[in-house]
C-alpha cells in the first residue's frame, strides 16, 4: 500500500471515522478507541450495544493497553503474541476504563493481526483499532467492497477498494484463561 494511501487512513480514524477494510476473513467495519467513533458503528450496523468488539493491532504493546494482566502468566502472554496458521481471536479479561467496548462482559475480544493492511495501519497509527464485521446485525458479514456500499451506501466513510480479497470463515475464537474454543 502507498505511504500516502495509509497517511489518508490515519487521518480518517483520527478523526473519528468509520473505515471499511478488509481483515484476514471479511469485509469489517472500523474506528479508533473512542465511544463516539464506536457509537457510529452500531448504530451503521442497527446493532445492540450490549455486543462487544473485536481490537485488532499488530503490535502486542497496543493490545495489553486494553487487557487487565492481573491474572494473566507469561504462558498467556506468550499465547497472545503467537501468530497461528488462521486468524485467532482470544478473549481476555478488559481493563475497567474499557468496559464500554464490551457490553454486559468482563472480557474482550483481541486479536494480534498480521494481515498487511491492518498492520501498517496500526502502526503508523501507533494503536489498536476497533472491528466489526461488516454488515447490518443478523445478515451475512460482507466479502468485498462491494457487499460494504450495498450494505450501508454512502454512510461509511471509506470503503477501502481490495479487489484481489478473499473472504475465508470468521476468526478462531477461545477463551485465553482457559483455553476454551469459543468458535472454531
Amino acid at each position: 500500500m502507498h505511504k500516502n494511501d495509509l497517511e489518508k487512513l490515519v487521518f480518517l480514524l483520527k478523526a473519528q471515522k468509520v473505515l471499511a477494510l478488509p481483515t484476514e476473513s471479511v469485509y469489517g467495519l472500523s474506528t479508533i478507541l473512542e465511544s463516539d467513533a464506536v457509537a457510529k458503528i452500531v448504530a451503521l450496523k442497527k446493532r445492540s450495544a450490549n455486543k462487544g468488539f473485536i481490537v485488532l493491532s499488530s503490535n502486542i504493546e497496543h493490545l495489553l493497553r486494553v487487557i487487565d494482566q492481573t491474572h494473566l502468566t507469561d504462558n498467556h502472554l506468550a499465547k497472545l503474541q503467537t501468530h497461528y496458521n488462521r486468524a485467532t481471536t482470544w478473549v481476555a479479561p478488559v481493563k475497567p476504563e474499557f468496559r464500554w467496548l464490551t457490553g454486559p462482559f468482563e472480557s474482550i475480544a483481541v486479536r494480534l493481526t498480521t494481515h498487511p493492511l491492518l498492520s501498517e495501519l496500526t502502526n503508523m497509527l501507533d494503536q489498536a483499532i476497533v472491528s466489526t464485521s461488516a454488515n447490518i446485525s443478523n445478515m451475512p458479514a460482507a466479502t468485498s467492497a462491494h457487499e460494504v456500499y450495498d450494505y450501508f451506501g454512502e454512510k461509511v466513510d471509506y470503503i477501502y477498494p481490495q479487489a484481489d480479497f478473499v473472504a475465508t470463515k470468521p476468526s478462531r475464537l477461545i477463551d485465553l484463561l482457559t483455553g476454551r474454543i469459543l468458535r472454531e
